[in-house]
């Protein structure tokens, strides 16, 4: 009981002092047309996607946008608020003029410090992907780096599954052959549809990459529109979640579980409640609730859904509770439809919001033409706020991608939507680049990591920041947006605090490096593993080793713990079933347990290591043969 008590007020200590409800501090311009932003995408149903990235390494955030029908488009972010369309030079017009291109994503594949751009297609093109020069310019390398697909797909996402430190590429495949379900009179009541397996490119490291698909348990054909790789159970390896089309008929949303360092997945859709049959269209990922894990958003034909992680392996839908439904439109009785997502603190108050972008398809259901995109404020309680008209952003065109990044380095978060060609109204729009107005004093801090060992994006790395604003948990993963991707950079609001009390980074290949008193207000870069880096301090956080790994019959599990604390072991297996469950009294310092699988009760399998103690919880996967 002692524990639970000290336990509760070191939390308090930082939860007390936060105000409770929330307020519209955070209005927005569409400053496109001042920048000269005009692109138009040319689209029809479901392209538009964008991408925010730093193509020339120079510290600002760039713009990347399909076109559909039309050639795709890069402009230069030039440092002082405005851009130059450079796609002619950095020859990306010549190539994707005569392509329907749908999504992009960024990734440095090479770890050279200029991220390469991933382009999906519609069937029969084939995918591209664009090397990047350094020099401002880009070479489409898709046939010789071995991404060959001409399947219809939207999404994909960058990550470094097996932690070898180059980033592979998982792409979500769309309908093969359209097929439909007919009542007895022939009117369609659904869909039919065989959609193409999606693709798992394996990084080689020399500038190639393998399908291996096939081999990792991966291989479904779920007709998907967004996927992203995320670490929702904190292990330390990248998961897959896809939202998929047609859940209703076809295959639901998918959640997989990474057996690293097996070189498998597991399918934990139906157990983790992950699996929901809705026309699941984007991704929303954050502690949105400041519980320490990630929790999931999915836009959709109707009902969006929120779903809270319950850090057991299972989620909850919250989507009423919190507010976030995004059911209707009411001024025409009809469904709301949507797209991209994501979210983002806009007012700087250290709580997630939450952007959705709507926009009418055709569909089996009523669909509202008039839909407007959704800003939802975190109230700080479990529950949002819809501000979208007063925040200056219940934009009613027909869009689709969504892209967040501080653009002009102020310290607030802008966003960037794209409408697609209006077959069905009057306007055509281009690209929308909401610029963040924000009026209050609330502070904030911008964290860019670099790897070394880790690949150089640290991508799927995690943050947990320590402040009086609170503690909570940030995952570096720009995918999961409809067709786009977000800024790499973490950007933590802060409120009153002006100093971040301690970073605690967890790097994509395992090790932990925590930076302290950080002054808010600024952007900093953390190298992995820098000691020199220009925060104030470095230490290396507690640590745990599970070997020999695999184990046949014996394995040791050693801890380090830089604080005198006791601490919970436990073992369970990958269905979150505790095996061995201990709790030791013990000082600082390092410890050597010994254990042998037939004592303990351990067949064959994936297992989970995990060391609890006052001050953080470690865990390791170990494979018993």
């Amino acid at each position: 009981m002692l524990r639970n008590l000290v336990f509760f007020n070191f939390f308090a200590l930082y939860f007390f002092i936060i105000p409770t409800g929330a307020s519209a501090q955070s209005t927005f311009s569409n400053v496109a047309p001042a920048l000269n932003l005009n692109h138009i995408c040319q689209g029809e149903e479901m392209g538009g996607g964008a991408a925010f990235f730093d193509f020339n390494n120079d510290g600002w955030q760039d713009i990347y946008v399909t076109g559909e029908y039309t050639s795709d488009v890069l402009y230069q972010n030039n440092g002082d608020g405005t851009f130059t369309d450079v796609s002619l030079a950095a020859g990306i017009v010549s190539i994707t003029d005569s392509l329907h291109t749908m999504g992009v994503a960024a990734g440095d594949i090479d770890n050279d410090g200029y991220p390469e751009i991933f382009v999906s297609t519609t069937k029969g093109d084939a995918s591209l992907f664009f090397k990047n020069n350094g020099n401002g310019t880009f070479t489409n390398i898709a046939a010789t780096a071995g991404i060959t697909d001409t399947f219809w797909n939207y999404s994909a996402t960058f990550g470094d599954y097996n932690k070898d430190g180059f980033l592979d590429l998982y792409v979500g495949n769309y309908v093969e052959v359209p097929g439909f379900l007919y009542d007895s009179l022939f009117n369609t009541i659904g869909f039919d549809h065989y959609c193409s397996a999606n693709n798992f490119y394996l990084n080689n490291g020399n500038g190639t990459f393998t399908d291996i698909i096939n081999t990792l348990n991966l291989s479904d054909t779920s007709c998907n529109l967004a996927t992203t790789f995320t670490d929702f159970d904190n292990d330390n390896d990248l998961d897959i979640y896809n939202a998929n089309d047609f859940g209703r008929w076809e295959l639901p949303n998918s959640l997989y579980r990474n057996n690293y360092p097996a070189n498998n997945y597991s399918d934990i859709s139906v157990s983790s409640n992950m699996n929901a049959q809705i026309y699941g269209m984007g991704i929303a990922i954050g502690d949105y609730d400041k519980d320490l894990d990630l929790d999931y958003y999915v836009t959709n034909i109707g009902r969006n859904i929120l779903m809270k992680n319950n850090n057991d392996g299972t989620f909850t839908d919250t989507t009423a509770a919190a507010g976030v439904e995004n059911t209707w439109v009411i001024t025409d009785s009809a469904y709301a439809t949507g797209w991209g997502t994501a979210f983002l603190d806009v007012d700087n108050d250290s709580y997630l919001d939450l952007f959705v972008v709507n926009g009418y398809i055709q569909a089996l259901e009523p669909m509202s033409l008039l839909d407007p995109d959704k800003l939802y404020l975190n109230n700080r309680d479990g529950t949002f706020s819809d501000i979208s008209v007063a925040a200056g952003v219940d934009n009613t065109q027909m869009s689709r991608g969504f892209s967040y990044a501080d653009f002009d380095n102020d310290g607030d978060q802008d966003m960037l939507v794209v409408p697609i060609k209006d077959l069905y109204l009057v306007d055509t729009v281009p690209v929308l680049l909401y610029e963040n107005n924000l009026s209050n004093s609330n502070n904030w801090l911008k964290v860019k990591l670099q790897g070394t060992v880790s690949n150089r994006d640290a991508i799927g790395a995690h943050i947990i920041i320590y402040s009086a604003a609170g503690i909570w948990l940030h995952e570096v993963m720009p995918s999961g947006s409809h067709a786009s991707q977000n800024s790499l950079i973490a950007h933590f609001g802060l409120a009153s605090a002006t100093t971040v009390d301690s970073l605690k980074i967890i790097w994509p290949n395992g090790g932990i490096q925590k930076e302290y008193n950080v002054a808010a207000n600024q952007d900093v870069t953390i190298v992995e593993g820098n000691f020199s880096a220009s925060l104030s301090d470095f230490n290396i956080e507690n640590s745990l080793a599970v070997f020999p790994n695999p184990a046949s019959d014996q394995f040791n599990i050693q801890i380090d713990l830089i604080h005198e604390s006791s601490f919970i072991l436990e073992i369970s297996d990958n269905l979150g079933q505790i095996i061995v469950f201990r709790q030791y009294d013990t000082a600082k310092g390092q410890q050597n347990l010994f254990f042998d699988k037939h004592l303990i009760g351990l067949p064959s399998g994936i297992y989970n290591v995990s060391v609890k103690t006052l001050y953080t919880t470690m865990t390791k996967k170990i494979c018993v043969l």
